[in-house]
């Protein structure tokens, strides 16, 4: 009897991986430059939507083209692993997003040059075009340090990082956001490092922890900032 419901255990858990894995591969024509490109496209996505909301969605869509780029570095599972630490990374954001009513009562400063104001949406727009430029450039060069890098991971890494530094350094005054653009930061460095040298089941654990402690992080820092107004629910 104990052993017939090892094996019912043991069948469910092999269909579901076999569910999964089916899944993923019905998404094989996003991987290599396609998914790198989604990286990108998702960065600028998340620095330029004035909806704190919708950049979310972009992080959410972000980790799931991450996923598709582990696939030709680390095992499958291991890949769908990291998309879950990211989806609930994304789940710890919204519950402190409806929180805070997503940030609305935040006032966003222009950015002054001389005796000029320049809204910061637009100078995110110009610094993010530049960028691009410098990105393309960079995953075009063969760097020591770049050399067993497959070409698509090269360019999801230099735009995970550069992005993720501009992120931070443009939303001061949007805690969410600029939480993002850490969270870009660490999923750059981790997506570099295991192209490296693969991961093991111990570095994945850490790296999630990682992810889950600055996401706990950025939810405490956030409430903490409208610890004196007024909750709203959406």
């Amino acid at each position: 009897m104990v052993n017939c419901q090892f094996c019912w255990v043991g069948g469910e858990r092999l269909q579901f991986w076999v569910m999964m894995f089916a899944w993923i591969e019905s998404f094989g024509f996003l991987r290599g430059n396609v998914a790198a490109l989604m990286v990108l496209a998702t960065a600028v996505f998340i620095l330029m939507i004035p909806s704190v909301r919708l950049a979310l969605v972009g992080l959410a869509v972000q980790y799931f083209a991450l996923m598709l780029l582990y696939l030709d570095v680390i095992d499958p599972r291991l890949a769908l692993v990291k998309l879950l630490v990211g989806w609930f990374v994304c789940l710890i954001l919204m519950v402190t997003g409806q929180q805070v009513n997503w940030g609305r009562r935040d006032r966003v400063k222009p950015m002054r040059f001389g005796d000029r104001q320049v809204s910061v949406t637009a100078v995110r727009g110009l610094l993010a075009f530049v960028l691009l430029g410098i990105v393309w450039l960079l995953a075009r060069q063969d760097f020591s340090f770049m050399t067993t890098v497959p070409n698509a991971l090269a360019l999801a890494v230099y735009g995970l990082v550069g992005f993720g530094l501009l992120g931070m350094f443009t939303s001061a005054d949007e805690l969410l956001r600029a939480g993002m653009g850490v969270l870009m930061l660490i999923a750059g460095l981790e997506l570099y490092t295991t192209a490296l040298s693969g991961q093991a089941q111990g570095g994945l654990v850490i790296m999630a922890a990682v992810n889950l402690f600055v996401a706990v992080l950025i939810s405490f820092l956030t409430q903490k900032r409208y610890a004196n107004t007024t909750t709203s629910f959406l």
